[in-house]
Formats: structure tokens, C-alpha cells, sequence
């Protein structure tokens, strides 16, 4: 997805990353899908994002292989949601970094938590929990 240019065959890995991860609205979906938080209604409603807007981006993020669309059971209908992809929970880390980068160098307005944020720091859902834990087995040698 594309901000002003495409990057998407550029030598420079910056550069191609910023190509698909560069829409603020895609790192805060990936840390609402670490957080358990991967129904469509629960996004949006913890977002504040338009319904238009966030199923272009799901839509993008499944493409570019940040998301999986998964089924759950919703009062005996089946409903799509989405969880972590391999790469997307590969995404942790520079998570917590912007967290901690924000916590260091931007002013927390007073009396207010971070939208979104747990009280004691970036956690991961369940379903994250164990993308992470497939990623990691399947990185051993």
C-alpha cells in the first residue's frame, strides 16, 4: 500500500517496509490484532476509523500477508475476524520500540491513556501469542 511513491522494488529495506507499513492506521491495527482485538467491530469501534477505511486496510493487510482471516463463532453464526500472520507478529518488536520511542519523546496528555494501550506496556492477545510461538519453532534449527 503505496503512500506517495512505490517502493515496493527499491534496493533500500527502509524503504520497502515504509511501502507497506507506512499508513499509521496499519501499525495500529497489527497492535489492536496483538492485542486480541482482531473483530472487525471491535477495531473499528477501538480506532475510531470509518468502516470504508478499515476494510481497505484489512483488505491490504491480508494481501500483504500482515493478516489471516479467521473464523469464529458469533451467537451460532460464523464470522470472519483476523489474527497475526507470521510477518505481522514479527511486528512486536517495532511495536514496543514506537511505544517506548512515544513514551521518551512525546508529551502524554495528562490524566489520559494512550487509545488503545495497555496500562503496563504493549501486550500480546492469544491469538499473537501463538503466532509468535509458531514463529519461533519454526526458526529454531
Amino acid at each position: 500500500m503505496p503512500l506517495r511513491s512505490d517502493w515496493s522494488d527499491d534496493l533500500c529495506p527502509v524503504r520497502r517496509s515504509l511501502d507497506v507499513l507506512g499508513d499509521g492506521w496499519v501499525l495500529l491495527i497489527i497492535r489492536d490484532v496483538l492485542h486480541g482485538r482482531g473483530r472487525f467491530d471491535t477495531l473499528r469501534d477501538n480506532l475510531g476509523i470509518s468502516d470504508a477505511v478499515l476494510n481497505r486496510r484489512l483488505r491490504s493487510m491480508v494481501e500483504a500477508d500482515l493478516l489471516e482471516r479467521v473464523d469464529y463463532s458469533d451467537g451460532g453464526r460464523t464470522r470472519q475476524g483476523y489474527a497475526a500472520s507470521v510477518a505481522g507478529a514479527e511486528l512486536l518488536p517495532v511495536l514496543q520500540q514506537l511505544a517506548i520511542w512515544g513514551e521518551r519523546h512525546t508529551v502524554t496528555p495528562p490524566r489520559r491513556r494512550a487509545h488503545g494501550a495497555h496500562p503496563r506496556g504493549l501486550r500480546v492477545g492469544d491469538d499473537a501469542r501463538r503466532d509468535l510461538q509458531r514463529l519461533r519453532r519454526a526458526a529454531r534449527p
